[in-house]
């Protein structure tokens, strides 16, 4: 027996199957937590705490609902639950030129760090509400979105606001990691 895949609030075990049984249980720490017999060599655990240890077994049952002893005991640990990431709102083009986009948006509590994106690819990480977008091409439409980071942890995406630069001078695509030095 054996315990996989892990989120904040289940844990995924597995077995190998036994030819005489009609079905199996899954208790946990001791006591049952299968419904009805399960049929398969697999089973989801949830409504689990995060951040919790627990020791599963199996019991095979018969035909006739006997139980076989349990199985070797396999230990399953729940992850951390992910700290809440608040989405920034209120995302604004202030200025538009030929060749640059200037954006504001509002603050989260507790973020000190945004991903600006546009046309869907990241441009930057900034830990201030605002980012002027520059060496863009002119006359072109432009799609832009903000997340938060917590933690590690990016919360969604805001709402997408579209902007066209203005006529002029030929830049550049919207920069991304890729081609800023």
């Amino acid at each position: 027996m054996g315990a996989g895949n892990r989120t904040d609030n289940s844990v995924s075990l597995s077995w190998k199957p036994v030819s005489s049984a009609h079905g199996y249980n899954v208790y946990r720490n001791g006591g049952k937590v299968n419904g009805a017999t399960i049929s398969g060599t697999t089973f989801t655990d949830s409504n689990l705490n995060s951040g919790s240890t627990y020791t599963f077994t199996v019991k095979a049952v018969s035909s006739s609902g006997s139980e076989s002893s349990a199985s070797n005991s396999a230990t399953g640990k729940t992850t951390e639950e992910s700290p809440a990431v608040g989405t920034p709102s209120g995302l604004i083009v202030t200025d538009t030129t030929s060749n640059s986009v200037t954006l504001k948006w509002d603050s989260v509590p507790g973020i000190t760090t945004y991903k600006v994106y546009c046309n869907g690819n990241k441009v930057t990480s900034v830990s201030v509400t605002s980012y002027t977008d520059t060496g863009l091409n002119s006359a072109t439409d432009y799609q832009y979105q903000v997340s938060s980071v917590k933690d590690s942890v990016e919360g969604d995406k805001s709402m997408t606001v579209t902007t066209t630069t203005l006529a002029g001078s030929t830049g550049n695509d919207c920069y991304d990691e890729s081609n800023v030095a």
